[in-house]
């Protein structure tokens, strides 16, 4: 496996994603303090069922470390909180703005064949 450390992001927040149904904020505070001081950890209350696959929704996480390089340790590091293993992300990419970005690139390439002059030849 090719391993390459990721740049901590400036903010000092990652998200965690793929929690276990038990898995709280106590319990995450808990399993990343050992990486630096923990500001604040927040589980969003977000609908507990997949409105398109009926599937329960996938639970994540926020946590803000008081200093990036915290942050920066715990994403170079496979992590298994409460049995279950999670992923460490610098950013959630939702299915909604994972589309939204698509047509996004879309529309940009189509604004520029419509807007950029051609050069007269």
């Amino acid at each position: 496996m090719n391993f390459r450390p990721r740049k901590p992001p400036k903010d000092g927040r990652v998200f965690v994603r793929g929690l276990a149904a038990g898995t709280g904020e106590a319990d995450l505070l808990r399993h990343f303090d050992r990486y630096g001081v923990v500001d604040q950890v927040s589980i969003p209350r977000v609908v507990e069922v997949d409105s398109l696959t009926g599937l329960p929704a996938l639970r994540f996480a926020i946590v803000k470390f008081g200093h990036p390089e915290f942050a920066g340790l715990a994403l170079d590091r496979e992590q298994v909180i409460d049995g279950q293993t999670v992923a460490i992300v610098l950013r959630l990419l939702l299915k909604w703005e994972a589309l939204l970005q698509v047509d996004i690139v879309v529309l940009r390439r189509l604004q520029r064949q419509v807007l950029v002059p051609k050069p007269d030849q």
